[in-house]
């Protein structure tokens, strides 16, 4: 997901709808994950 995100940033691909909706599925699955083995935990400064 990252080395998609810096080709469409720097302007050298243009990714189709597919790349898209994978990358923020994968994005939000990520997150839910992780979010929910840090519940209740101070965060780390």
């Amino acid at each position: 997901m990252l080395e998609l995100s810096d080709l469409v940033k720097f302007s050298k691909i243009i990714p189709v709808v597919f790349e898209n909706e994978q990358c923020m599925q994968n994005a939000k699955v990520f997150v839910q994950a992780n979010s929910q083995l840090n519940e209740g935990k101070e965060p780390e400064v």
